[in-house]
């Protein structure tokens, strides 16, 4: 659910009018007021490589530790 809240928040920052994907709206209208383009674009890339990693049988505690440093660090 968090990839198409990011999704929904990336669209959004180009057009607020438009239709989601996700479940959130007010949280995915919050997130395109705080987050730039590009760095909703690399927080989905980072979800996806996670989704990923955890298909590859990784640990799910690590694979989702490793993807909240990844957000900290674009957001901050």
């Amino acid at each position: 659910m968090l990839d198409k809240l990011m999704r929904d928040s990336a669209v959004l920052i180009q057009n607020t009018d438009a239709e989601n994907i996700g479940c959130f709206r007010e949280g995915a209208v919050k997130l395109s007021y705080m987050l730039t383009s590009h760095m909703a674009e690399k927080i989905h890339r980072s979800i996806e490589r996670a989704w990923y990693t955890i298909e590859c049988n990784v640990s799910v505690p690590l694979a989702l530790s490793a993807l909240c440093a990844e957000i900290t660090e674009i957001i901050l």
